[in-house]
């Protein structure tokens, strides 16, 4: 494996894997660095794929488990990270945050393969968001339920605390790149044989390290 892959599945994209309340910009530069590192390793097709191998692929999402829904948006999906933002001085800070992610597939022209996501990092895209004070009184609902269940108390009337609310999701059909390690896996009942009926390629995490899944570089 190369040094490019071992930082980039060791140690890159540290950022997606919890909540923070640093501001936003502290938190651009290791997501850069994942993504810089993953554009470095060649595209393999899917049908190319081998056990074993330190892989890339770029394809389309489709859903193998029950589907997770988006807490905000409700799209069905394969992952999803949505957070509440407070307004500081110096930007935008993460107060609190959810982020779920179930197996998938990924398919390109060339055929299938499982993404195995027990341990991953994934760079999603942040494409919704809502401001309560100018949504629906039905929305307001939704996001001050989604506040309340991640364990925030809802800012008093009047206060000038300002949030906001953004979500990302991995959608079915969506392109994706993913990194990761080639195995043989479990097909879970999606008919992904690899000389072996029951069996399926998946890419996988090596030993400490995560998957890495992106839905913004895939033109890299």
């Amino acid at each position: 494996m190369s040094v490019v892959g071992i930082w980039l599945l060791g140690a890159g994209a540290a950022m997606l894997g919890a909540a923070s309340a640093r501001p936003l910009g502290d938190m651009l530069v290791p997501e850069r660095r994942a993504r810089r590192a993953a554009a470095r390793l060649r595209r393999t097709d899917a049908a190319s794929v081998r056990p074993g191998e330190l892989v890339k692929i770029v394809g389309r999402v489709s859903h193998v488990h029950d589907s997770l829904a988006a807490p905000l948006s409700k799209r069905v999906c394969a992952h999803y990270s949505a957070r509440v933002e407070a307004e500081a001085p110096r930007g935008w800070k993460v107060v609190a945050e959810e982020k779920r992610t179930q197996s998938f597939v990924v398919t390109d022209d060339t055929g299938d393969v499982l993404v195995d996501t027990v341990r991953v990092a994934v760079d999603v895209v942040i494409d919704h968001e809502w401001n309560p004070k100018e949504a629906d009184v039905e929305t307001r609902f939704d996001l001050d339920g989604f506040l309340y269940q991640l364990g925030v108390t809802k800012p008093p009337e009047g206060s000038r605390v300002k949030l906001r609310y953004r979500e990302g999701a991995l959608e079915e059909g969506e392109t994706v790149t993913v990194v990761g390690v080639a195995a043989l896996g479990e097909a879970f009942g999606v008919g992904l044989g690899y000389r072996d009926t029951g069996r399926a390629l998946t890419i996988s995490a090596p030993r400490g390290g995560r998957v890495f899944v992106s839905d913004g570089m895939h033109y890299a």
